[in-house]
Parts: structure tokens; sequence; C-alpha cells
């Protein structure tokens, strides 16, 4: 059960680290082309999920449940992570005066933590005996 759970937190970090990249890709490039960080940075997490949600269901939990109820409880997920993100990079950036890209990490790696157990209880609570061992036959190739 240890050996499962240090691979789903391994593949809930690489699923999660994918998702930030195209959060801070879509960020970076807004920013550039003149829109404000936090507008960028609301734009780029709300990519960021949408890519995320895919590679959690299918990648990271093994997820089972349909998509329908799976999905709005992600979406549910994911706009408190994107509050979270908004209020705390504001709180970071704007009142404390961190620059945007050490702000912009320090809040990633809290809403990463937050994420992990609300993720947990969206998918991983539902995951079916099959996809455990699904998993260990599949480490013993």
């Amino acid at each position: 059960m240890q050996h499962n759970r240090f691979y789903r937190i391994f593949r809930f970090l690489v699923s999660g680290g994918a998702a930030t990249l195209i959060h801070f890709s879509v960020m970076a490039i807004l920013i550039y082309f003149g829109l404000l960080a936090i507008y960028a940075t609301m734009l780029g997490a709300i990519a960021g999920a949408a890519s995320n949600y895919l590679l959690q269901y299918h990648y990271t939990f093994r997820s089972e449940r349909s998509h329908r109820k799976s999905a709005m409880e992600f979406l549910f997920a994911s706009l408190l992570a994107w509050l979270s993100n908004v209020i705390l990079f504001v709180i970071a950036h704007q009142f404390i005066g961190v620059d945007v890209i050490t702000a912009q990490l320090l809040v990633t790696a809290i809403v990463t933590v937050q994420n992990y157990f609300i993720y947990k209880l969206v998918f991983h609570a539902q995951v079916s005996a099959n996809s455990y061992d699904h998993e260990n036959q599949s480490h013993r190739l």
C-alpha cells in the first residue's frame, strides 16, 4: 500500500507539473503581450486546470468514475484552487511586494499541497480495487 501511495504522489506531481508548466507558459505569454500579471495568472490557472483534469483523472488516480460526476467535483476543486491562487498571489505580489515569479512559485507550492488532498477526495475515494491490482501488476513487469 505504501508503494502505491508513493507512485500516486509521483504521478500527481508529474501531472501537476505539466499543468503548472501550461499555467506558467500562458501567464508568461500574456504578460509579454501586456496583460497585467493578476489577469495573466488567472487565465493561466484556467488553462492549467483544463489539462490537469484529464491528467489527474486518467494518469494519477486512474479513476473509474463517470466524467460527469468527476468533472463537476473537479470544477469545484479547481475553483477553490483558482481562488486560492489569486488571493495568495495578490497578497504576495501586491501587498507584500514579492516579484511576480517568486510570488507565483510560492503560491504554486501552497496550492499544490492543497490540491493533492482535494483531488484525493475527488478521484481517489472512487478508485476501485481493480486499479490497485493493475498498478501492482504494471510495477512488477
